[in-house]
């Protein structure tokens, strides 16, 4: 079984993105970014990196109906001998299509993820005996937070 969208249409999606695929790959040139074009059959170009202060991070670019973009982005850091996964996320907003307002756009974007601080602090009680963990500050109105056992 497909994992992805069945409604997916690889034409209809090249169609919407040709018009700024020249300025989204300039971007993920310029930053050193890996392109994940239509990850799981989606609608979306998602810029993938190594974070400076470790685990993964991407930032994303979505077709809505029209002349609208949706951006979002999201670091995660993995403890493997925990089994833990820490997530930051930050909310999807639509943008302009328009190639130099997208541009702006995806460069606020990516500084934002960036900028996201890492917070190290101890378990209490039982699990104080694990030592430190990682984790990301309390969710804002524009980011969300979750930790989840992988």
């Amino acid at each position: 079984m497909p994992n992805g969208n069945p409604d997916f249409d690889p034409k209809a999606a090249e169609q919407w993105f040709a018009p700024i695929a020249g300025v989204l790959e300039s971007f993920a040139q310029r930053h050193n970014l890996l392109v994940d074009r239509y990850y799981h059959d989606s609608s979306s170009w998602t810029f993938r990196f190594n974070h400076p202060r470790g685990g993964q991070a991407s930032v994303g670019v979505s077709c809505n109906a029209g002349e609208t973009a949706s951006i979002y982005s999201s670091w995660h850091v993995d403890d493997y001998d925990r089994f833990t996964r820490s997530i930051h996320w930050r909310k999807s907003r639509e943008v302009s299509k328009g190639a130099n307002a997208l541009l702006e756009e995806m460069e606020l974007e990516l500084s934002a993820i960036l900028a996201v601080p890492l917070v190290v602090s101890s378990f209490c009680g039982k699990a104080d005996s694990l030592g430190k963990r990682l984790s990301f500050p309390e969710a804002s109105s524009s980011t969300s937070r979750i930790l989840m056992r992988t």
